[in-house]
């Protein structure tokens, strides 16, 4: 119930800001949670082509694809996102990064 509620809080906030940092992340979270891991992929696609320069999208994504079970996607999105993005501003090096490894 609580999930359902914080789609809706996140789909009425997109009705007013559709480009806000983050939502669609948020929402694809909301769909991991709900087990729908297809949704949450459109939902950091989103993310990604808004905010290209975000590397939480990226990260977001590459899990998505891994909990999927298709690691070599995500594995790919890993090695873009460490070309792009190799240091994030949290101080995270991407050279690192993988769910593979």
């Amino acid at each position: 119930m609580e999930l359902c509620k914080g789609l809706s809080l996140l789909k009425s906030a997109e009705q007013i800001y559709p480009k806000a940092l983050n939502l669609y992340n948020a929402m694809g979270y909301v769909y991991l949670e709900k087990n729908e891991t297809d949704r949450a992929i459109e939902a950091f696609h989103k993310a990604i082509n808004l905010h290209p320069e975000d590397e939480a999208g990226y990260c977001d994504l590459a899990y998505a694809y891994h909990k999927k079970g298709n690691t070599d996607l995500s594995h790919n999105i890993s090695k873009k996102l460490k070309k792009l993005i190799p240091k994030s501003k949290f101080g995270f090096d991407f050279t690192k990064f993988s769910y593979l490894e």
